[in-house]
């Protein structure tokens, strides 16, 4: 994907216009839920808030949508450079005022009624509504922008597919989408695209929607439309420094999703990570309050087996300490060759960003294993 320098303003400036939007929208629920909402009379008054704040977020879903039109015609004209560039109609909104009211009422009450159950008093209850309220409040929103980019791809005139744009800090299931590189039209099998192996079963009922593009409550994702690839792609937003992350820490481990996560929210490099790190950790961002970046971690890491032996530093490893854990690597080498073949099957190229950054991890595995096995020979 060969993406302009305009290319690239337009996204990010569209990536901004929707947190601007989801702040605001955000900032509206929480007044009128504070306003509405009683917990002595959960039922009732979560009723009353559901009808009051749907046309607000009404509101802020089509200013999400207007905006993203306005974002996919002039990304269009920019980046389908030599093609015919005639408008595409968009479908109309499908969900009325009611429908809203019905959603958020259902994760308001939803989630108030569940606090009650488990016995806390009403500060903690009142807190989780709010923050059900506002973060289905957001996706909604924001789904009337994503739904526009989605229908652009769907037609077919001119975009081949879409690539995810996450926000600065997004959670960890988001960064690990983000890093898959670009969706292409035609690939709607199971298994096939973005979404390959099942990738929304490590998720929770949080992530929903319609079509591919799954978003949770309170996710600031936007979606780029991609019109042409020739040569290297390039993903929006920080999607190539997600995938080479992706690549160094969680591809070929055991259960990537797993060390994926850790990473992403403490740090945590898994037991048989060996090599330096391009990417810096960050810390789970909490709503409210500014995103830290977590101290890179020392990357020193012994094979589980020296370890359970009482072997401390690498300095103090055996010849057998360096087979085993070169044995370790060439495994985790093995999975991310099958992860790079089924990126390959599913429609990428030598050009995507995960499979250059798999390809180029796969290399580096395949050094360290010569060198811990000429090691242990030399000792």
């Amino acid at each position: 994907m060969a993406r302009t320098l305009k290319g690239e303003q337009l996204t990010e400036e569209h990536r901004q216009q929707q947190v601007t939007i989801a702040g605001q929208v955000a900032e509206a629920i929480r007044r009128l839920f504070r306003r509405t909402v009683d917990w002595e009379d959960i039922d009732q008054s979560a009723e009353v808030f559901a009808r009051e704040a749907a046309p607000v977020v009404a509101q802020y879903r089509l200013a999400s949508r207007l905006r993203s039109i306005d974002y996919v015609e002039a990304f269009r004209a920019a980046e389908a450079i030599g093609r015919d560039v005639e408008g595409v109609e968009y479908p109309e909104d499908g969900l009325d005022v009611a429908d809203i009211a019905a959603e958020l009422l259902r994760s308001t009450r939803g989630a108030m009624k569940s606090v009650a159950k488990k016995g806390y008093g009403a500060s903690d209850g009142m807190d989780r509504g709010e923050m059900a309220a506002t973060g289905r409040a957001e996706k909604i929103a924001g789904d009337g922008g994503r739904s526009v980019v989605e229908a652009e791809v769907r037609q077919g005139r001119q975009a081949v597919g879409y690539a995810r744009v996450a926000d600065a800090d997004p959670c960890p299931f988001c960064a690990m989408l983000a890093s898959r590189g670009v969706y292409r039209m035609g690939q709607e099998a199971e298994g096939a695209g973005l979404y390959h192996r099942g990738s929304f079963i490590a998720s929770n009922a949080r992530f929903a929607g319609d079509g591919e593009f799954k978003v949770h409550d309170g996710c600031c994702c936007t979606l780029e439309p991609v019109y042409r690839v020739d040569g290297k792609l390039r993903l929006p937003g920080n999607g190539d420094e997600l995938a080479r992350e992706w690549a160094q820490v969680a591809a070929g481990q055991p259960d990537p999703w797993l060390a994926w996560q850790r990473w992403r929210q403490s740090g945590t490099l898994p037991e048989n990570y060996d090599g330096p790190l391009d990417s810096k950790p960050r810390r789970a961002p909490v709503r409210g309050q500014a995103t830290g970046v977590k101290k890179r971690p020392v990357p020193q890491k012994p094979s589980e087996r020296a370890r359970k032996r009482g072997v401390g530093a690498r300095a103090d490893w055996t010849s057998q300490d360096y087979l085993d854990h070169a044995e370790e690597l060439a495994v985790r080498a093995n999975r991310v060759q099958e992860e790079l073949a089924a990126l390959l099957e599913a429609g990428q190229t030598g050009f995507d960003a995960p499979v250059v950054h798999l390809e180029e991890e796969h290399k580096a595995l395949l050094s360290r294993i010569a060198r811990y096995r000429k090691k242990a020979r030399t000792m």
